[in-house]
């Protein structure tokens, strides 16, 4: 009676721990996930093409705050390295706080109400200095590319440690960036630029 009952524990706690494991292959295959940005970085040395992957799960998607002109979206992000150094899947709880007093089509409206012939020089200027846009991640997991969790000790770089910054309009954010404006779309069905606040 013990031994059926330690099998049966064991078998339940097995199930338990892999329930929430995720694969590449999942991530592709189910309209569950959004594919927000996908990259590829041919090998010079081989004929391996690495490849990055950025989802957010549409079921996980919360509506934090609501307050016009600034709303608080949360979602589960998954980035994807397949990379010959070392492939993983990064899951991680991604809350996005927008201010669309700072949206593309908000600033070229001030601008031109303040000046109607300037160039776009200051709305340009001003997005680049502040987007409206600030996240903030906190990891969750790790898998390996079949979806096994990939343990504490092969983990390594910034994106194990919960972080919050500004998103920044810039190439060097274009992926963060991709993945706010895919999260708010989800929810508002507009692009967070193209939304005018007069």
């Amino acid at each position: 009676m013990i031994k059926r009952f330690l099998i049966l524990f064991i078998m339940m706690l097995s199930i338990t721990m892999t329930a929430g494991a995720i694969s590449l292959q999942e991530l592709q295959s189910s309209p569950n996930f959004k594919l927000v940005s996908y990259k590829e970085y041919p090998s010079e040395t081989s004929s391996y093409v690495e490849r990055f992957y950025s989802f957010i799960d549409l079921n996980s998607i919360r509506i934090v705050e609501y307050n016009p002109p600034k709303y608080t979206l949360q979602c589960t992000n998954y980035m994807v390295f397949d990379y010959t150094a070392g492939p993983e899947i990064k899951e991680s709880e991604m809350t996005i706080y927008y201010d669309l007093n700072y949206s593309l089509a908000t600033l070229i409206h001030a601008n031109r109400e303040k000046q109607p012939n300037a160039s776009l020089v200051d709305v340009i200027e001003t997005a680049e200095r502040e987007s409206g846009l600030v996240i903030k991640s906190k990891p969750l997991n790790t898998y390996q590319l079949n979806g096994d969790i990939w343990y504490p000790e092969n983990r390594s770089n910034h994106l194990d440690r919960e972080w919050k910054g500004s998103i920044d309009r810039s190439r060097g954010y274009q992926v963060i960036y991709d993945n706010a404006d895919a999260l708010f779309k989800a929810v508002y069905l507009q692009h967070f630029d193209d939304i005018l606040i007069q």
